[in-house]
């Protein structure tokens, strides 16, 4: 793959992991203010519990959905041969864990570097959206 077809399948991917993301998030948005007036006579703790873990289920499904568009992503350009390989690499590229132990040929490099910006990106936009339920929630019990 040249340099130029990187970038562009990159940033591609890159968009399409980001808005399927950002609609995930939105989903537990909606599936949390569905939950909330049902907690409202709940114990704080069920109340916290169910409500973080809604949260927390949400950030999981988005970035495991990521990670098998990166996999898929990787695996369909042939910068690596088996799905296996393509999710372990998808992984530990997109939470910049970058073991080293699986790594792209020259010719499809940028592609992986690209795959860690997204990592960047939607790990901190599922930081502020958990701290947005847990202050939430603590508002709500405290």
């Amino acid at each position: 793959m040249t340099f130029r077809r990187q970038i562009a399948m990159g940033l591609i991917v890159l968009a399409g992991t980001a808005s399927v993301h950002i609609a995930v998030i939105l989903a537990g948005v909606g599936a949390l203010q569905s939950l909330s007036p049902a907690t409202a006579h709940w114990s704080p703790l069920a109340t916290w519990l169910a409500m973080m873990s809604t949260g927390f289920g949400t950030v999981l499904l988005g970035h495991a959905l990521q990670i098998l568009l990166w996999a898929s992503a990787l695996k369909l350009t042939d910068a690596l041969h088996t799905l296996e390989e393509a999710m372990y690499f998808a992984l530990v590229t997109t939470t910049t864990l970058g073991y080293g132990d699986v790594t792209l040929t020259k010719h499809s490099r940028m592609f992986g570097a690209i795959s860690a910006v997204s990592g960047l990106l939607t790990f901190g936009f599922s930081t502020a959206f958990l701290i947005g339920v847990l202050s939430a929630v603590m508002a709500r019990t405290a």
